[in-house]
């Protein structure tokens, strides 16, 4: 069966150092790139694209229900009670963020891996790592363990999903 549209692409092309051959198989709505050009980056994405298309740096954005804060590189989406945050290269420096979060994370370039202050400030009820295969990514992973929050590292364990029934939890994921 699979997806046969989507409201919402997030494009994060901030590694994209030469243009990837991304392609859209299914009609997209909208399209929040952040990390630079789409149309140097991945221009096969606007090939037949009919929707909206914004670049975005720091920004709040809507669509319908679902609420997004920006700051060009990381993505906070809420809808009521929930959240997904999408950390990119640079973190979003809230002083919270809300009580039901799904963190995707992901390797900082150029750091020592992510902070121990952001994981207590994030306080991720569940946590898909998708940083590196270097030494850095797996001390995170240990690091949110150490701190109590559920985290699966993709490199180890392949695709994760996520779902929210009251709280987020992994599917699959023991802890």
């Amino acid at each position: 069966m699979g997806l046969t549209e989507a409201d919402l692409l997030i494009l994060n092309l901030e590694e994209v150092k030469e243009p990837i051959p991304l392609s859209l198989s299914i009609p997209v709505r909208e399209i929040w790139v952040a990390g630079g050009p789409v149309e140097k980056k991945a221009p096969q994405v606007l090939k037949d694209f009919r929707g909206t298309l914004r670049n975005v740096k720091s920004a709040r954005l809507t669509m319908g229900n679902l609420k997004a804060l920006t700051n060009g590189s990381s993505f906070l989406l809420s809808e009521g009670e929930r959240a997904v945050y999408f950390s990119g290269r640079k973190g979003l420096s809230l002083p919270s963020f809300p009580e039901h979060t799904l963190w995707v994370a992901g390797n900082r370039k150029n750091s020592m891996g992510i902070p121990a202050e952001e994981i207590r400030r994030v306080r991720g009820e569940a946590i898909i790592y998708g940083g590196s295969r270097l030494a850095s990514s797996w001390e995170d992973v240990d690091l949110f363990e150490a701190e109590q929050y559920p985290a699966a590292n993709v490199y180890e364990k392949g695709m994760q999903a996520a779902s929210f029934r009251r709280e987020w939890k992994l599917e699959g994921h023991d802890l």
